[in-house]
């Protein structure tokens, strides 16, 4: 499986991109690692494609056609969703929250009220 897998804030995100690098390659999957606005590896002529896409965050279907435009066509996103311990006014606001397009990923869950 041809795996890209996204990070955004190096400081909270890096070294689990790395880590499920490192995990998924053991396992015979082809990975590739690349900063969330690295530009280098956009996808301009729509030539690439992955069997997964693996994101920091996936709030709506803009986020689902940026990383498309970005990144090109994938059979699957993986939403890592860090953001997931929120002050109450941002709970409240749901900007967080996954929405249209997006609701069709797969999202990671630390709990129940994320889940919900």
């Amino acid at each position: 499986m041809k795996v890209l897998i996204l990070y955004e804030r190096i400081t909270r995100e890096l070294e689990v991109a790395i880590l499920l690098k490192n995990l998924l390659e053991k396992s015979g999957h082809h990975c590739i690692l690349s900063h969330f606005l690295e530009a280098n590896n956009f996808n301009f002529t729509q030539t690439k494609s992955y069997d997964c896409i693996i994101v920091p965050h996936l709030y709506n279907s803009y986020s689902i056609f940026r990383n498309i435009v970005r990144f090109g066509k994938s059979a699957q996103i993986l939403n890592l969703q860090y953001e997931q311990v929120l002050s109450d006014k941002w709970e409240k606001l749901g900007h967080h929250n996954p929405k249209e397009l997006a609701l069709n990923a797969h999202h990671v869950c630390w709990g129940s009220a994320t889940k919900q």
